[in-house]
């Protein structure tokens, strides 16, 4: 008994530090470069290229006032190469109906301006694997107790085969 306490222990231990683990950020920077913004009508079309190396990024544009910092605006009449899992590369594409997101128009006299946001993207995996692992061990020790338990010796005699041996 005391062999399988010491045992579930190690295993909940382990699965504990597993489950309380968070995915650590990749050392690569990005880096957006050659940004150039054109705009047509309510339209703003916005190329840039992405420098990085890593697989996937995470672009994201808001709007924020330059006289209020706690405001931002992330625009939802967008769409291009923005959001999640974006690759590095040249001559990236954003669209911008400006229209979409104020329909009556924006106030000339309010100081805006652009911010671009560039980081790496965690899949679903990768963001959730350490606690896919934390409690997987946790559900195997429990399952290792449950089903490995000492058995103890009974008071009453091993019961006698059935007559004629089968």
């Amino acid at each position: 008994m005391k062999r399988t306490l010491h045992s579930v222990f190690v295993i909940l231990t382990i699965g504990l530090i597993a489950g309380a683990a968070v995915p650590c950020a990749r050392g690569q920077e990005v880096v957006m470069t050659n940004i150039n913004i054109e705009q047509q009508y309510s339209m703003l079309r916005i190329t840039y290229d992405l420098v990085g190396e890593e697989d996937d990024y995470a672009i994201n544009l808001l709007l924020r006032n330059k006289d209020d910092p706690s405001y931002s605006y992330a625009p939802k009449g967008m769409r291009g190469d923005i959001g999640e899992e974006v690759t590095p590369g040249r001559g990236k594409v954003i669209e911008w109906d400006v229209a979409k997101d104020f329909p009556h128009g924006i106030d000339p006299s309010t100081p805006l301006a652009l911010s671009f946001e560039a980081r790496y993207y965690f899949g679903f995996f990768q963001k959730y694997t350490p606690y896919l692992v934390g409690t997987a061990a946790v559900v195997g020790a429990a399952v290792y107790f449950l089903l490995s338990g000492d058995e103890e010796e009974s008071e009453f005699p091993d019961p006698s085969g059935r007559p004629g041996g089968w």
